[in-house]
């Protein structure tokens, strides 16, 4: 039983996007909208409102062997008029776990 949860979890994990902070630079203010960006990054991880639009946010991580890895976040902020405002990107690099060597 625990296998079949240890497979089904690698198999989401290889089917989510990975988020990098070069995709920003596809993402214009002023025109690009929240389908766009859904169409270009997948369903976000969260949305809040927020005065007069709203706050949506995409948290992507990658693991490695070792036990690190990185986790990014994007933060794109849309007007009222439904176009992109501000845009934010931060990656969160985790030292990979060393094991002690046997005595």
């Amino acid at each position: 039983m625990k296998l079949i949860a240890l497979l089904l979890c690698l198999g989401l994990a290889s089917c989510a996007k990975h988020l990098d902070c070069i995709v920003l630079d596809k993402l214009n203010p002023g025109s690009t909208t929240l389908a766009e960006a859904v169409a270009l990054l997948g369903q976000p991880t969260r949305t809040a409102a927020a005065p007069g639009g709203a706050v949506v946010e995409w948290v992507g991580t990658r693991h490695i062997n070792t036990g690190g890895g990185t986790t990014t976040a994007l933060k794109l902020t849309f007007g009222p008029d439904g176009k992109l405002v501000a845009k934010d990107c931060s990656t969160k690099v985790t030292a990979p776990l060393i094991k002690e060597p046997a005595a």
